[in-house]
């Protein structure tokens, strides 16, 4: 009944990935957003909350709202700069880092046995091109 409706197929899709990154995530006590937030800010230190929004594609409330946790976990530092932050990492965020780097790469590693990554790869891309028509 539902073959044809991009909408219902793509929240199958979505609701499957989510369980498979969450399930992966709170091993290391993170949820998948916070987790990429994280790496972010450790591939970038002194970023700031405007520019982890536009990379993440969130609205800035959001943002705030993960950075406010992260922050209370002891994973970042906000520095304020005028009417925007910078965001640091903490030494504990440094040493979960590789721990981090592990859980991404095996997430990615799991869903290339289940499909190739060139399938995985062809997908993000037109997922990525139909959101700049619809934007």
């Amino acid at each position: 009944m539902f073959d044809n409706c991009l909408y219902f197929n793509m929240n199958i899709l979505v609701r499957e990935l989510n369980r498979i990154w969450e399930e992966e995530f709170i091993k290391i006590g993170l949820s998948p957003s916070h987790g990429y937030l994280l790496s972010i800010v450790l591939s970038r230190p002194g970023i700031t909350q405007k520019v982890v929004a536009e990379a993440m594609r969130l609205k800035p409330s959001t943002i705030s709202r993960f950075i406010d946790t992260l922050v209370g976990k002891g994973y970042i530092l906000r520095q304020q700069q005028g009417k925007g932050s910078l965001l640091y990492p903490t030494g504990r965020a440094v040493s979960a880092q590789y721990e981090l780097e592990d859980t991404i790469k095996n997430l990615h590693e799991q869903l290339y046995q289940k499909t190739s990554q060139a399938e995985t790869e062809g997908l993000l891309n037109k997922m990525l091109c139909y959101y700049q028509k619809l934007k």
